[in-house]
């Protein structure tokens, strides 16, 4: 079961690195003006930025202990 779950999530990693290095490719090769290109380099780096950390989640078990203090402190999952 752990290596279908590992397996599933090299997949996902897979394919957002794939659209963020066609997003990086579309702005590079591209004539793309003003706005769009950078709306385009944002959204890669986000993608970018959101594949790091999610493997450093994952990875790392201090984070992975700590992942949830900072949303239960300031009120997020908060059910009254």
């Amino acid at each position: 079961m752990a290596a279908s779950i590992f397996h599933s999530y090299l997949n996902i990693v897979m394919l957002l690195l794939m659209l963020a290095m066609g997003l990086l490719t579309l702005l590079f090769s591209h004539i793309v003006y003003g706005g769009s290109a950078v709306g385009l380099g944002l959204i890669s780096g986000f993608l970018v930025f959101f594949l790091v950390s999610s493997t450093a989640i994952i990875f790392i078990p201090g984070l992975k202990q700590n992942c949830w203090v900072l949303p239960l402190r300031y009120g997020v999952f908060y059910a009254p």
